[in-house]
């Protein structure tokens, strides 16, 4: 592969992953993948790859009008309103649409892109002065992350996962003024993190006893519960789903075993507190589980 066309390539990848990123941002599954607190790190990211794409194909552009003696009407023609045609897959994600419509946009802007670039150039041009030819592999590797976040199918971690993790009732987690907050919390807006956390931190645990629990989560069935006891969880992500770990909170119902692994409920009931491998965790008295879709945020994060 010449130098022209790798550098064409190299910029519409990098591009690929600025439209990409920018597509998980608007979508808001990017929560799927990272903490939403590292947010102006990606926002960061995404304009510093447009930037690097630009300049890439702007480059390009400076090569061809080198060669101005030879075919400057050509250049000049070529180079009019290139920068927007480059932008618009960017500027069509961030009208929110899917990337069922986003992916095509992409392959007519690089058809038509290598066409104003690419197709006019002359043929003595490319005979006579033919560029330094390049590897494609480290090409190749730069596509692998592009290709797999837009054809892989998102799924957050289910309860498959925690044969392999565990599910801890007490996590260890930092004292913070998150953790505060936590305690000022309205009961029923309070998520299986923040009653971990109360259960974790706060000396006068009987104070929040019955007081009423509004919880979503997945069922998963732990073989250290009682009959009548299942485990509602969730996967709580620190930095990313990479570090994520399970938390859960004991669940008493008559009807647990009817509840299948992986099924997203909603447990209305009250706090109670219960022994369990040597350590005072929460459980919940449940008066109602309904099954619910699985939220479009699965996490929680500390």
């Amino acid at each position: 592969m010449n130098k022209l066309t790798y550098q064409f390539w190299q910029s519409i990848t990098v591009l690929g992953l600025a439209v990409y990123l920018t597509e998980r941002w608007i979508s808001g599954r990017l929560a799927y993948y990272i903490n939403l607190r590292f947010l102006p790190l990606i926002i960061l990211a995404i304009v510093i790859l447009l930037i690097m794409g630009i300049s890439g194909l702007q480059s390009i552009v400076n090569d061809q009008e080198n060669d101005a003696d030879r075919f400057s009407d050509r250049a000049k023609a070529q180079k009019q309103n290139w920068i927007v045609l480059f932008l618009l897959p960017f500027l069509v994600t961030l009208m929110g649409l899917s990337i069922t419509v986003i992916i095509p946009v992409f392959i007519m802007v690089i058809l038509v892109g290598w066409l104003r670039l690419f197709s006019k150039r002359p043929l003595d041009l490319w005979l006579n002065n033919r560029p330094k030819r390049e590897t494609i592999f480290p090409l190749l590797l730069l596509c692998v992350p592009l290709i797999l976040g837009c054809f892989v199918p998102i799924k957050s971690l289910s309860a498959s996962s925690l044969e392999k993790r565990g599910v801890s009732l007490s996590s260890p987690m930092s004292l913070d003024e998150k953790t505060i907050q936590t305690v000022e919390t309205v009961p029923d807006d309070r998520t299986i993190l923040d009653w971990i956390k109360i259960f974790n931190y706060e000396q006068d645990i009987n104070s929040y006893l019955n007081t009423p629990a509004n919880i979503i989560g997945f069922v998963y069935h732990d073989s250290r519960l009682k009959t009548g006891q299942f485990m509602v969880s969730r996967f709580a992500v620190t930095c990313c789903v990479a570090d994520a770990f399970a938390i859960g909170m004991i669940v008493n119902w008559p009807q647990a075993a009817s509840l299948e692994d992986n099924t997203w409920v909603n447990i209305k009931g009250t706090i109670d507190k219960i022994n369990l491998d040597d350590a005072v965790v929460p459980i919940i008295q449940a008066e109602q589980v309904i099954p619910v879709d699985e939220p479009e945020q699965p996490y929680l994060y500390p």
